[in-house]
């Protein structure tokens, strides 16, 4: 999980590119997407006018409210968004070929193996650390929208960092999977918490929108699922055994993956509800991640279930 995203600028971009979102047409506005190719130039600010305010779309845009601690770093944002898509490609196409080397596919070395549950909370803990910092470091007016979307992003790895890798029964992770998944969490964290505090606008007649509407419901109950399936594994071992077993129960009686069929349900859940390319990017670079290896698991589990069979 996790790879080095290049935080370099767009040239040259001014407010006729700004990042928007219409919400009647639910399409994208600007030259966001064209000018992700240009990531690699120098960093620049925005120059022009601010796009005007509207009641009916979310819009990433400098804020000039008075006590602001940070200005929107709209090209930051780009570049981090367009480098999780990129990523996203990158491990789908290398997990068709090859497992990720951690869990059941992590070999037998027991060299710069790192306890699951120290592990779990290490590369966790900066999704939900730098978005509250960045909260906290915030000075406006509270705006009910951009709150309750950041809170879903924290509420999962509030799980994820305090309550999952406590109670986690995992095989022990490789000290490289552990430090690429904390930088990881350590862009992305700062890419939906800046964007959501920072850039983004949602005014009240989002709270009425049908896409946040939508996206929480889906948001929450693929936590639900993803949080029951995670029970139903635990519960498959004692502390100390690390035996692999073929889970029953649950959405497990019809999917493979279903924790991680719960996760990816979230992620875009949370991507409809913010209606935002970062939330949207972060929603692929998951499915690309994890659905590889939800597929190897599948596969894993039919020569089990056939050898079993045989004997």
């Amino acid at each position: 999980m996790g790879s080095t995203l290049d935080a370099a600028a767009l040239s040259d971009f001014s407010s006729d590119h700004s990042f928007t979102f219409s919400a009647s047409s639910g399409s994208f506005r600007g030259g966001a997407w064209n000018s992700l190719s240009q990531c690699g130039a120098r960093l620049a600010s925005p120059d022009g006018e601010t796009a005007a305010r509207d009641t009916s779309r979310t819009t990433l845009q400098t804020p000039s409210e008075p006590g602001e601690r940070m200005a929107c770093q709209e090209q930051v944002v780009h570049c981090i968004s367009g480098g999780l898509i990129l990523a996203g490609v990158l491990f789908l196409l290398r997990q068709l070929r090859f497992q990720m080397p951690y869990g059941r596919y992590a070999g037998s070395s027991k060299r710069w193996l790192v306890p699951a549950r120290v592990a779990w909370f290490l590369q966790e803990l900066p999704s939900f650390l730098v978005p509250v910092l960045l909260l906290l470091s915030t000075h406006q007016p509270s705006i009910l929208g951009k709150y309750l979307l950041l809170c879903t992003f924290c509420l999962h790895y509030f799980h994820r960092t305090f309550i999952y890798s406590l109670f986690t029964k995992s095989r022990p992770s490789p000290l490289k999977i552990m430090i690429s998944a904390f930088a990881f969490c350590s862009f992305n964290g700062f890419c939906q918490g800046h964007y959501l505090l920072h850039c983004a606008e949602y005014t009240e007649a989002w709270l009425r929108d049908i896409r946040l509407v939508t996206g929480l419901i889906l948001f929450f109950l693929g936590m639900a699922i993803n949080i029951h399936s995670d029970y139903i594994l635990r519960c498959l071992r004692e502390p100390g055994d690390f035996t692999y077993k073929i889970p029953r129960g649950g959405l497990f009686d019809y999917i493979s993956g279903a924790n991680f069929f719960g996760e990816i349900m979230e992620w875009f859940g949370y991507a409809i509800a913010t209606w935002s390319m970062p939330a949207f990017s972060f929603a692929f670079f998951t499915t690309c991640l994890i659905g590889p290896r939800a597929y190897h698991h599948h596969r894993w589990g039919c020569a089990f279930n056939s050898s079993a069979m045989k004997k």
